[in-house]
């Protein structure tokens, strides 16, 4: 079923209605709770002035009583107007709880901890500047700041003239080296090669990536090998990064949260053996990807390669490259592609 079909479900409406009945009757319990916050602090600090100053005890209630409605109030209106505002749940979620990913997959929210020990991020979506043509530019970014532009492709892209990619500004491609069909099996890319060799003689600098599945070590590793056994013959060629790419699969988010620790593990080992053969290792993904099937605090030390094309760049630790935009039009190159930026800073 296509995914016009599946928008077009009424039970799928009527489920994402009580959906966002659910979150935003949160959201309110959330607003509640800050008041009482508020007004327990309040009584704390009146307390100490009817203690200390004496007054009416009644006056001081009156006062709490106000306060609590009033910070109340404010906080449903803040929801109220970001909302108003066009501003997806989602968005406010992420407002109200800023010490947690949010991600929303499988009908469900999920919110995952920010660890404070972890890199933050040394560029952020305000310190880049994108032109209408998916250009960019940075301001405001640290000084030595360098990035560049570049595209990811697979066989899904079609032939690419790719001395036209290169006069319209891309500098470097990201090329699908292979991925695992629906049986389990490893493939490679039917257009890699001519993707690589086109780039190359293009001028065009080029990495190549691995979509990987599965959670267990042996089978990331096996999939790995894979890749590297792959990419061993295109050697010092290889100039930009061995980027293996995660995704979460449909149905799969408890699993995929039960099974975090072992797989970061897994792709620790996996970058590893990419260094071992001479690659510059990096792991890809978009937010439900990187916070529910690996866990940051066990990869800090590798690149990462953020795949979530939202502009408010919601992922909140550190990043070498960014899918910025989906579905943008580049000259030589059949149908839409993918934007990326890479940043590096000196």
């Amino acid at each position: 079923m296509d995914r016009a079909s599946k928008d077009g479900n009424p039970n799928r409406r009527f489920t994402l209605y009580l959906i966002n009945i659910i979150i935003l009757s949160a959201v309110t319990l959330f607003a509640v709770a800050s008041a009482v916050i508020t007004r327990t602090r309040l009584d704390r600090t009146l307390q100490s002035i009817e203690d200390g100053q004496g007054g009416s005890t009644a006056r001081l209630h009156e006062v709490r009583e106000q306060v609590a409605t009033d910070a109340r109030l404010e906080v449903l209106g803040e929801i109220r107007d970001s909302l108003e505002a066009g501003e997806s749940t989602l968005s406010v979620l992420r407002e109200l709880f800023p010490g947690d990913i949010v991600t929303y997959s499988g009908g469900k929210y999920y919110f995952t901890s920010v660890n404070p020990l972890a890199a933050a991020k040394t560029v952020t979506a305000e310190n880049l500047v994108f032109g209408e043509d998916g250009s960019v530019r940075t301001e405001g970014a640290p000084d030595g700041t360098i990035v560049q532009r570049g595209i990811d492709v697979s066989e899904l892209n079609g032939e690419i003239d790719w001395s036209r990619a290169a006069e319209n500004g891309i500098s470097f491609a990201m090329v699908r080296l292979g991925y695992v069909d629906a049986d389990g099996s490893v493939r490679e890319d039917r257009r890699f090669a001519r993707n690589f060799a086109g780039a190359l003689q293009s001028g065009i600098r080029v990495g190549c990536y691995m979509e990987l599945t599965g959670d267990d070590e042996e089978t990331l590793l096996a999939q790995t090998r894979f890749f590297a056994d792959t990419m061993e013959p295109y050697g010092s060629r290889i100039t930009f990064p061995a980027a293996l790419r995660i995704s979460l699969a449909e149905g799969g988010e408890e699993e995929a949260v039960s099974l975090r620790a072992q797989r970061t593990e897994a792709l620790e080992k996996a970058c590893a053996l990419l260094e071992e053969r001479g690659f510059t290792p990096m792991i890809g993904g978009d937010l439900t990807a990187l916070s529910l099937c690996a866990d940051i605090s066990g990869l800090q030390e590798r690149d990462i390669w953020y795949t979530g094309a939202d502009a408010s760049l919601a992922y909140p630790y550190d990043w070498t490259m960014w899918q910025y935009r989906s579905g943008v039009p580049i000259e030589g190159i059949e149908g839409a592609v993918e934007l990326d930026v890479y940043v590096t800073v000196q």
